[in-house]
């Protein structure tokens, strides 16, 4: 080891060659101007030197078979390369062929922590399974005996160009019948070279199916192929619509453990179902009322049928299969079939022609059933006395009224989850108040029993209820006059609705007379008018029931009166006293309480254009309008049947509505009426018509209208003359105009000096402003020129600030119309 001649460091290399502990010694010294050394440090290390690891060798290669073993093409070439990687120290690299020295060559390490070196591997042409031994040696220059030495046999087989071809010749297949194959080994990049098992190996061969990328299915075993060549017979039983064939060829090996197997490319098949298709007529409803319509649906037992079922020949017998009836369907509905049965009981079934192979084939036969629903009624009361017994009877019909015959009857409490009676006829009792549902489900006797849609169903309530007595309402007059005939009605009822039965019944006249019926004339006395009232009673039961406590009654009252001619006012009721005004006049009879016999009332008033009639739809009333003052008679005779007359007279006096006076109010903006002055001006209106109102008001200065609430205004007007005014105008058409003057004198400015009070340090200036027509609004102040922001009256300026020299200070006062003050200055 030496020390590096180009470092200006302690810097040591070189080789330690022996498997030991080396010890390292250095010292480190000065020296002085003289040239005497001067010892500083002395100091060891150890160096223990180890063999390194053995280098490594490894062959890249795609023709690896296992570890040491390589299948390579027999046209020879490229293998693939030696990886020989160690130390970063010189590797000594020695590779042959069979005898062939390929390399022999020492290889020094560039700057990676490894030496690492690639050797290229080439087989030269040879026969069939012959094989080729490379045998790679790798040592340590520095080190010969660190050694690793590795052998690898290459064997010759077929080149990767020798693959299967398919052959079948057609694209569709029929799967009832076996399909030829044929599969071919032969050099893809020479299509045309003959087969020569001594270059392209012995191989057996079978088909597979490709289900998806990674999966395939056998369909064959391998089979031999001597002559490069084998025939498949292929059965497609099972394959639906299509497949992807592939031919797989394996090579027949020498060498124990290895297998090889190649693809050929992809043959795509259409596979035709060629059998008889098996299918299934079903429908949604197989019975139904005449006439009965329902699709009946061609169901096939595999979906893969589906496109080779051609035509579909639908047939019909409506007398238990003896003939039949044809309907050939070739349109893209062929799978159903639409049609309407009459009633009557019917075979169907469906025939399938198979398209690819013409086979034929018939579903099972199902029956339809067209029946004819029952019109249904159910006679018998609802509602019945307890302890009583109820008969309903069902009455069936047909479609056409005609009473059907042998209908199934049949009576359920729980909407046909079971049945408690059949027949016609149903008897019903009970002891107790108790309430019974009840359905009766009927068919046509053609019907099936388990089609629920067959059955009318009609439901009936037997209702069991205490006995109670019938209900009674009488009508009739409540006020008669003595000497005239009146009638008393009475409408009588069963205690409950749905029973069945008859009600019996009297009336009792006030002299205790009985009189039977529910109609009654009565004309009432003398001694009914001594009491006033008159009191009828009627007494009802149920037929066959009174002595069970049906017994009910019912009673009217009338007032009983003499008919004699009253006494008469004319009401008056006026909206005014002036006008215009809206009067209603009405006659009111005094202190009767009857009512007249067909009265009359003829009225009479003034004719004047003035005087409107505007309601007349009553006789005894009159609504009417006086648009004018003035005197206005009116006048009524009352008449009635029997020959009695009443005149009644009033006369209505209507003045005239007193003018409208109109006054401005207004406030001023300041007391002096000077400029500029701010009026708030509101109406104050007397007089007018008190059904009248004011419905606009106008302001106006100087002739020209102002903006207004509607009720007051308001405006700013400047110095001098102005004139005012307000005009209304009424509902009822008035229009009234007031003007005043109002006169504005010119405003005068103010005038203003300045008090100084000298403290002792700042000075106080007070400003004194007289403003002889209004108020002082702000103040104005400078200093030395600048403006400051104080607006009050009065200003306080420190000594300190103006080096005990009062500055020049200036005012001007503004009052309260913003009138300023000549400029003044502080003395």
């Amino acid at each position: 080891m030496q020390q590096d001649s180009y470092s200006e460091s302690p810097y040591l290399f070189g080789t330690l060659r022996e498997q030991k502990v080396h010890t390292l010694r250095w010292r480190v010294s000065i020296f002085t101007r003289n040239g005497t050394r001067v010892t500083l440090a002395t100091e060891s290390y150890d160096i223990e030197a180890v063999d390194p690891p053995l280098p490594t060798v490894d062959v890249m290669s795609s023709y690896q078979y296992s570890d040491d073993l390589y299948m390579v093409p027999m046209q020879g070439g490229y293998l693939g390369d030696a990886v020989i990687e160690g130390e970063p120290s010189p590797l000594d690299v020695r590779m042959t062929r069979d005898s062939e020295v390929l390399t022999n060559e020492t290889f020094q390490p560039g700057r990676s922590i490894y030496n690492k070196v690639f050797r290229r591997m080439e087989t030269e042409e040879a026969a069939l399974w012959d094989e080729t031994v490379f045998n790679i040696e790798a040592a340590y220059n520095l080190l010969p005996e660190v050694k690793v030495e590795k052998t690898l046999r290459a064997i010759a087989v077929p080149g990767d160009d020798i693959t299967p071809q398919i052959d079948v010749g057609v694209s569709e297949a029929l799967d009832t019948a076996p399909l030829p194959v044929t599969v071919r080994i032969s050099d893809r990049l020479n299509p045309e070279m003959s087969y020569d098992p001594a270059v392209m190996g012995e191989w057996a061969i079978r088909l597979v199916r490709e289900e998806s990328f990674d999966e395939v299915v056998p369909m064959t075993d391998f089979v031999d192929a001597p002559n490069g060549e084998v025939q498949f017979n292929l059965d497609l039983t099972g394959i639906e619509r299509s497949v992807r064939l592939v031919a797989q060829a394996r090579l027949k090996s020498p060498i124990e453990g290895y297998e090889r197997i190649e693809d050929s490319q992809r043959v795509f098949m259409t596979v035709l179902r060629g059998g008889a298709i098996d299918a299934n007529v079903e429908g949604r409803r197989l019975s139904g009322a005449a006439p009965f319509t329902t699709i009946l649906q061609l169901e096939l037992e595999n979906r893969a049928d589906m496109a080779a079922t051609g035509d579909v020949i639908w047939e019909i017998s409506a007398d238990d299969g003896a003939t039949w009836e044809s309907h050939r369907s070739t349109d893209r509905n062929r799978f159903r079939w639409y049609r309407t049965y009459d009633k009557g009981e019917y075979l169907v079934r469906a025939k399938l022609l198979n398209v690819n192979s013409g086979a034929e084939s018939y579903t099972e036969t199902i029956e339809v059933i067209a029946y004819d629903t029952p019109k249904v009624e159910i006679e018998g009361a609802r509602t019945l006395f307890v302890g009583t017994e109820a008969t309903y009877t069902v009455k069936v019909t047909g479609p056409d009224g005609e009473p059907m015959e042998n209908p199934v009857i049949k009576w359920t409490q729980d909407r046909g989850e079971t049945f408690f009676h059949e027949g016609d006829t149903l008897t019903l009792t009970s002891e107790e108040a108790k309430r019974f549902s009840m359905e009766a489900w009927v068919r046509d006797a053609t019907a099936p029993d388990d089609d629920r849609y067959a059955y009318t169903r009609e439901r009936v309530y037997a209702d069991f209820r205490v006995v109670k007595g019938p209900r009674v309402f009488m009508t009739g007059p409540r006020v008669i006059e003595t000497g005239k005939e009146y009638e008393y009605l009475v409408r009588l009822s069963l205690p409950y609705k749905g029973m069945e039965g008859e009600v019996e019944g009297y009336f009792t006249l006030p002299n205790g007379e009985k009189v039977e019926g529910d109609t009654l004339t009565y004309t009432p006395t003398e001694a009914d008018l001594a009491l006033g009232s008159m009191e009828l009673l009627y007494t009802a039961w149920v037929k066959g029931y009174r002595d069970q406590g049906t017994e009910a009654s019912r009673d009217i009252r009338a007032r009983v009166w003499e008919y004699v001619w009253p006494e008469f006012n004319l009401y008056m009721r006026s909206s005014a006293d002036m006008a215009p005004a809206e009067v209603t006049a009405r006659v009111r009879e005094i202190a009767f309480r009857g009512q007249l016999d067909e009265p009359q009332y003829q009225w009479e008033f003034p004719e004047s254009d003035a005087f409107v009639v505007t309601e007349n739809r009553w006789d005894d009333m009159r609504t009417f309008q006086i648009n004018e003052p003035g005197t206005y008679p009116v006048k009524v005779t009352i008449t009635d049947a029997r020959g009695n007359v009443a005149v009644l007279e009033e006369t209505l006096e209507i003045g005239e509505a007193p003018p409208y006076v109109v006054e401005i109010n207004y406030s001023a903006s300041n007391d002096y009426n000077r400029e500029p002055l701010e009026l708030r001006m509101r109406p104050y209106v007397t007089g007018g018509h008190p059904r009248d109102r004011v419905e606009q008001r106008i302001y106006t200065v100087d002739g020209k209208e102002v903006e207004s609430s509607g009720y007051s205004a308001r405006a700013v007007l400047e110095k001098g003359s102005h004139e005012v005014g307000l005009t209304i105008r009424t509902r009822m058409g008035k229009e009234v105009t007031q003007t005043m003057t109002v006169d504005v004198a010119e405003n005068q400015p103010p005038v203003c000096s300045v008090r100084i009070d000298d403290r002792y340090s700042s000075w106080a200036l007070y400003a004194e402003c007289e403003d002889v027509d209004g108020d002082m609004d702000a103040f104005e102040w400078t200093v030395n020129g600048e403006p400051v922001s104080v607006r009050s009256n009065r200003l306080t300026l420190l000594k300190s600030s103006y080096e005990d020299v009062l500055p020049r200070v200036e005012l001007v006062g503004y009052d309260d119309a913003g009138d300023a003050s000549a400029k003044v200055q502080a003395q």
